[in-house]
């Protein structure tokens, strides 16, 4: 047969509505036989059909699944043994913290994940489980570094990237000492 120059997607987030009032987008030609289109991000079930030519597809049903979402981050900070300073937490996407801390990152997610890894310049840690939505890792930064938390929901799905967070690691600096001037 003949392949049609053009196309559309019809798609719409209520299967009850008259095929006329689902919204449309048009399939542009990627190459003889294949056709692309640019859908908008869609986050729920939608019902999707294809028109090409005078040829329109049985209705597909779509289900969305999200990608897995950081529900909170927290820091558990220990500062130096020297600075006399209490262990604190933090909650930001940025931190700072004194040079020399450990840090014990805690991340919680909104559903059961397989395995959660930690990467920091370029270099993956895997995250230790507490149970199925709960990871941590414990670190001492030598820098200010920016890492993600990638995760993976079972086996058989992709690995899911986080947003960056930045920990800004404050140098260490030597005291100042001033002596009075006793010549006076």
């Amino acid at each position: 047969g003949h392949t049609p120059a053009t196309g559309q997607i019809l798609y719409s987030f209520d299967p009850e509505l008259d095929l006329s009032e689902w919204q449309s987008l048009p399939l542009l030609r990627d190459s003889q036989n294949t056709f692309i289109a640019k859908m908008p991000a869609i986050q729920s079930r939608f019902h999707l059909q294809i028109e090409l030519g005078d040829a329109r597809s049985d209705r597909f049903d779509i289900d969305v699944k999200l990608p897995p979402a950081i529900e909170q981050i927290s820091y558990d900070i220990s500062p130096p043994k020297y600075l006399r300073k209490r262990a604190y937490t933090l909650s930001d996407a940025e931190i700072s913290v004194p040079e020399g801390s450990t840090i014990n990152i805690t991340s919680n997610y909104d559903r059961n994940l397989s395995s959660s890894l930690i990467k920091i310049n370029g270099k993956q840690f895997p995250l230790k489980a507490i149970g199925r939505k709960t990871f941590y890792k414990n670190f001492t930064p030598t820098e200010s570094t920016r890492f993600k938390l990638i995760t993976q929901e079972n086996k058989n799905a992709p690995h899911v990237s986080s947003e960056s967070y930045i920990i800004k690691v404050l140098p260490d600096l030597p005291p100042k000492i001033s002596f009075a001037d006793f010549d006076k």
